[in-house]
C-alpha cells in the first residue's frame, strides 16, 4: 500500500483515518535520504530511523482515541522542509480473560473427557 507523496515524501503506515489495535505501532515513511523526523500529537519533533530503504519511528504508550501525526524531511541542500500530516485512530484494546502468570484462558483441565 502506497500513500501519496508530498514533494518526495510519503508515509506508508498507518494509513490516512486508519484503526490500529495495537499497544504498539512503527511508523513506516518512505522519504529522500536526508533528516526525518515525526511529531505525534503536537509533541516536539523525534528523529525517526533508516533501515531497509525507509524511514522507521516506534511508538508505545499512547491512549486509544484519535491522534496525529506530522512528518517532516529536510529539503535539498538543507532548505526548507516538506510537512506531511496524517490522522488515524487508536481503537481500545481488546480485553483479555487470562490473567498475569496465566499459561492462556485455557487449560488441558477445562477440556472435558469422553
Amino acid at each position: 500500500m502506497r500513500a501519496e507523496a508530498v514533494e518526495g515524501v510519503a508515509m506508508i503506515y498507518p494509513g490516512e483515518g486508519e484503526v490500529l489495535d495495537s499497544s504498539r505501532c512503527r511508523f513506516l515513511i518512505d522519504a529522500p535520504d536526508r533528516r526525518v523526523e515525526i511529531a505525534i500529537d503536537g509533541e516536539g519533533w523525534r528523529s525517526c530511523r533508516r533501515g531497509g530503504g525507509y524511514w522507521w519511528f516506534d511508538w508505545a504508550g499512547f491512549e486509544p482515541g484519535r491522534h496525529q501525526a506530522l512528518v517532516r524531511c529536510e529539503g535539498p541542500r538543507g532548505g526548507e522542509d516538506s510537512i506531511l500530516s496524517r490522522r488515524f485512530l487508536v481503537a481500545p484494546a481488546p480485553e483479555t480473560t487470562a490473567r498475569r502468570g496465566d499459561r492462556g484462558a485455557c487449560s488441558w483441565k477445562s477440556i472435558p473427557s469422553g
